[in-house]
């Protein structure tokens, strides 16, 4: 999924720049947005994505947008090589962006700046940190910038059912997207991101409770279709374990002909690595109580041994 949201971010931007910009930035004069190739291939880097703007104020100028799901701790240092690289490649002022989507853990610092210093020179690169869960979703959906609406799900606030209808029926009944394939990869985008807050269950539910509206929207497809595909994940699983326990009982009773209860279900239990563990073992065994001296081992009893 996290491939699923490096697109939906990217195809977002490209939408319309502007709103991105002007959520970077903080300008609202902006003009001429447009998003240029983020390919440095003499170093073999890229960034998410680079959008070269025009403001009467400032003139022109690149925004850097690095869109990540997860912080990485070494994106300080990658910052400064984009950075430089686009100043390099466009000669233009570069204004770099870091827009995280989930949150970190209580003591994870993000700072907004790169800085070493080596032999007495200081290199330094300073750069705008977003943190999407801190950001309010009231504040989001009072706005008109109709491609950020997907995120909401991960602004503070956004784990809602009621935000998810509204951002559903802002898009469906937009003029701006009528008629047009946008709205659908804007609806998708949007169930990505909810799929990251919300359990499968709760999305599914909240699909079926609107089916009358939104059956045939690529929200509720999207949703259906990891349903599905979670299923099929869990029936596979489920399959390989009824399996592997046919397969053990086959070669117990081969070998013990009958086995306490107690003991059975012990052997039931066992991981698929344990169970294979299990299965080489069983080999050696010359007596039912090598057998549950293996499991008193290798696994922890309920209840005391097995026995």
């Amino acid at each position: 999924m996290a491939k699923d949201a490096d697109i939906s971010s990217k195809r977002l931007i490209g939408f319309a720049p502007e709103e991105w910009v002007r959520l970077a930035v903080g300008l609202d004069d902006v003009r001429d947005c447009v998003i240029v190739s983020s390919d440095f291939q003499t170093l073999s880097r890229a960034s998410d994505t680079q959008v070269r703007v025009t403001s009467p104020e400032h003139g022109d100028f690149l925004v850097l947008f690095e869109i990540q799901l997860r912080y990485p701790v070494d994106m300080p240092l990658r910052l400064r090589a984009y950075t430089g690289l686009a100043e390099e490649k466009y000669r233009l002022p570069v204004y770099p962006v870091l827009i995280n989507v989930l949150p970190v853990g209580q003591h994870v610092v993000i700072p907004n700046f790169f800085e070493n210093t080596f032999l007495g020179l200081t290199a330094r690169q300073e750069y705008r940190v977003i943190n999407l869960w801190e950001m309010s979703v009231e504040t989001l959906l009072e706005s008109d910038a109709l491609t950020l609406f997907p995120l909401a799900p991960v602004f503070r606030g956004g784990r809602n059912e009621a935000v998810l209808e509204t951002v559903l029926q802002r898009l469906r009944n937009s003029p701006v997207f009528a008629n047009d394939s946008r709205r659908g990869d804007l609806e998708t985008a949007l169930a990505i991101f909810a799929g990251y807050v919300f359990d499968q269950d709760s999305l599914l539910d909240f699909a079926r409770k609107r089916m009358d509206v939104f059956t045939e929207s690529p929200f509720y497809q999207w949703i259906v279709k990891q349903g599905l595909q979670q299923g099929l994940q869990q029936g596979v699983l489920q399959g390989m374990q009824l399996e592997r326990e046919a397969l053990l009982g086959r070669q117990l009773r081969h070998k013990f002909v009958t086995l306490p209860d107690k003991t059975w279900l012990a052997v039931q239990s066992l991981t698929l690595t344990q169970a294979e563990a299990f299965a080489e073992a069983l080999l050696d065994f010359q007596s039912l109580e090598d057998l549950q001296a293996w499991l008193n081992t290798h696994i922890a009893p309920a209840n005391g041994e097995f026995v």
